[in-house]
């Protein structure tokens, strides 16, 4: 079964608030603020946030958290300098 994609904002926005997920991931609402802004949710905190939705039954999954960054539209591109 294939999960439908998802931005990092929209896992976000799963829970109730961003005070919500930062108790249930061990993290700072500025840092929840950090993710929402940059439209981006660390790789480092998957196991963390899999386990914060698994307790409060929320349909999230790695695949889902993964696809929220395998398409790049999460993180903005760089071109080197010199680059147009």
């Amino acid at each position: 079964m294939t999960s439908a994609p998802m931005t990092a904002r929209e896992i976000i926005d799963l829970w109730p608030s961003r005070i919500g997920l930062a108790d249930d991931v061990g993290a700072t609402l500025n840092n929840v603020d950090i993710w929402y802004y940059r439209k981006r949710i660390p790789a480092r905190r998957d196991v963390d946030f899999i386990r914060a939705a698994r307790a409060r039954d929320l349909p999230l999954t790695y695949e889902i958290l993964a696809h929220s960054r395998a398409d790049g539209a999460s993180r903005p591109v760089r071109q080197p300098d010199g680059v147009t």
